[in-house]
C-alpha cells in the first residue's frame, strides 16, 4: 500500500475528524445521547484531530530535516574526497620537487670534493622548508573543512610551490659554486706539506679568504696578524711562504684552540713564517665602554702591520666583541694597510663596521664576498 504524503494525510484526519463530529451532532439531535456528552465528545475529537495534525506536521519536518542532513553529508563527503585529492597532488608535486632537488645534489657531489658538506647543509635547509610548506598546507586543509572559498588559496600554494623551490636551490648552489670557485683559487696557491685543514663551519669562507691573498699578492706586506687562529693560520701560512716574504702572527686567547692550531701549524711546517700567539682576554676600555681584548702585553711588538684580519674574539664574548681592533692595533699598522673584517652579514659588525667608518675618516670600505660577507677597510700612503 502507498504512503499516503503528509499534507493528504492531514486532510484526511481533518474528514475524518469532521465525520465523527457530525455523527455525534445528528446522534444528539436524535436524542440517541444527551447534549453533555455530546459536547464533550466533540471536544474529545477536536483534540484527537489537532493532536494528529501536530503528529503529521512533526513528521512533515522530521523529512525535510533527514533528507536535509542526508544531503549535507552527501556535500561534507565530496568536499572531503575533493580536498584529499588536491592534497594528493600537492604530496605529489612536492615529492617531485624534492628528488629533482636531490639528484641536482648526487649529481653536484662528485664535482664539488672537499665542499660537499657546505652543500649537504644548504640542501637540508632547502628540505626543511618544503617540510615547513606541507605543514602549512596540512593546517590550511583541517581549517577549510566545509568552507568553499579556501579551494583558491590552496590552488595559489600549488603554483607558488615550485617557483620558491626553485629560487632557494638556484641561491644555494650560486653560494656554493662561488666558494667552489674560490676553493679551487686558493688551492692554486698553495703546494701543502700535510692534508689542508677545511674552510667550513667556524672557519673563513672561502671568498673572503680569497680577499687577503689577493691583498698579500698586491701588497707583499711585511706582517699579517690575525684576529683568532684555526685553519686559515695554515692557509695564510703557505701563502706567505710562496711570496717569499713576511710573516704571520695568530692571536688566540682560549688555550684550547691555541694548543690546537700550534699542533696544525706544526704538523705543516710553517713554525717559521707562522706563530700562534697566547693573547688572554683583558678589559679594554675606550670612553665609557669596556670590551673585552687581548692583552697588551700581546700587541706591543706588532709594527708595520700590512694586513689585519679581523675574525675574533668571538660575539659571545660582548656586544660588538671586535670593535677594539681598529682603535686597538691601527696605529701598529704600516701607511699602506689593508683590514678585513669577516662575519660583517652580522648586525654586531654591520654596526661596529659603521662606527670605524665615522671615527676614522681615513679609512675607505667595501663590501666583499658572497653575501657581502665581509668588509674590506684600506688606507694608502699619503
Amino acid at each position: 500500500m502507498p504512503r499516503l504524503s503528509p499534507r493528504v494525510s492531514t486532510l484526511l484526519a481533518g474528514l475524518l475528524g469532521a465525520g465523527l463530529a457530525a455523527a455525534v451532532v445528528i446522534t444528539a439531535a436524535a436524542g440517541g445521547v444527551a447534549w453533555e456528552t455530546a459536547v464533550t465528545l466533540l471536544a474529545v475529537d477536536c483534540v484527537l484531530v489537532l493532536l494528529g495534525i501536530v503528529v503529521i506536521g512533526v513528521r512533515r519536518v522530521d523529512a525535510k530535516v533527514q533528507k536535509a542532513l542526508r544531503e549535507q553529508r552527501d556535500h561534507a563527503s565530496a568536499l572531503k574526497t575533493s580536498r584529499s585529492r588536491e592534497l594528493g597532488e600537492i604530496d605529489e608535486r612536492r615529492q617531485a620537487v624534492a628528488e629533482e632537488v636531490r639528484d641536482a645534489v648526487r649529481g653536484m657531489q662528485g664535482a664539488l670534493g672537499a665542499e660537499r658538506v657546505e652543500l649537504y647543509t644548504r640542501v637540508t635547509e632547502l628540505q626543511d622548508g618544503v617540510a615547513a610548506l606541507k605543514g602549512q598546507v596540512e593546517r590550511l586543509e583541517r581549517t577549510m573543512a566545509g568552507v568553499d572559498g579556501h579551494v583558491g588559496a590552496v590552488d595559489g600554494l600549488i603554483r607558488e610551490l615550485p617557483e620558491k623551490v626553485r629560487v632557494s636551490a638556484g641561491t644555494a648552489a650560486d653560494a656554493t659554486y662561488a666558494k667552489l670557485e674560490a676553493h679551487a683559487d686558493l688551492r692554486s696557491w698553495v703546494d701543502p706539506r700535510a692534508p689542508l685543514p677545511s674552510l667550513s663551519g667556524w672557519a673563513i669562507r672561502p671568498d673572503v679568504l680569497q680577499i687577503v691573498f689577493e691583498t698579500l699578492w698586491r701588497d707583499k706586506p711585511k706582517l699579517i696578524v690575525e684576529c683568532g687562529s684555526g685553519s686559515s693560520s695554515v692557509w695564510l701560512g703557505y701563502a706567505v711562504q710562496r711570496l717569499g716574504t713576511g710573516r704571520v702572527v695568530a692571536l688566540e686567547h682560549d688555550e684550547r684552540f691555541l694548543q690546537a692550531s700550534r699542533d696544525l701549524v706544526r704538523a705543516h711546517g710553517l713554525d717559521e713564517v707562522v706563530e700562534v700567539r697566547h693573547a688572554p682576554l683583558e678589559p679594554w676600555t675606550l670612553g665609557d665602554d669596556t670590551y673585552s681584548w687581548y692583552a697588551a702585553g700581546a700587541l706591543t711588538d706588532l709594527v708595520e702591520i700590512g694586513v689585519l684580519l679581523v675574525d675574533g674574539p668571538p660575539g659571545d664574548t660582548g656586544p660588538e666583541a671586535r670593535y677594539p681592533a681598529v682603535p686597538a692595533l691601527l696605529g701598529h699598522c704600516a701607511d699602506v694597510v689593508t683590514i678585513v673584517l669577516d662575519d660583517a652579514h652580522r648586525a654586531d659588525e654591520r654596526a661596529l663596521s659603521d662606527r670605524w667608518l665615522a671615527a676614522y675618516p681615513d679609512l675607505v670600505r667595501n663590501a666583499r664576498g658572497q653575501g657581502n660577507a665581509a668588509h674590506v677597510f684600506t688606507r694608502r700612503s699619503p
